[in-house]
């Protein structure tokens, strides 16, 4: 939620989504020009995939943020992924 916060200083308007449904709502109103934000520990929450997937097929250009280097499944899902791995996550 911090990273809304900045964008807003910055001019950028954007959102943040905790709650599944909302995610999957928000994503369907995204046009190209858009960029859509995942992020998932595991990259296996199948609410996040959604949303992200639902994004892209919007045209919105989306990015995952993962703890866990073979998240496949969010990778797979998205524009761009980024994998921020710890001892913690292997």
């Amino acid at each position: 939620m911090a990273a809304v916060n900045v964008f807003i200083q910055i001019g950028i308007a954007s959102n943040a989504y905790s709650d599944a449904f909302l995610q999957v709502t928000a994503a369907s109103q995204l046009h190209p020009g858009d960029v859509a934000i995942a992020i998932s520990h595991s990259g296996r929450v199948v609410n996040t995939i959604d949303a992200i997937k639902e994004a892209k097929h919007r045209g919105a250009t989306t990015i995952g943020i993962t703890g866990y280097a073979k998240a496949r499944m969010l990778c797979a899902r998205g524009n761009h992924t980024v994998s921020v791995v710890s001892n913690a996550a292997k």
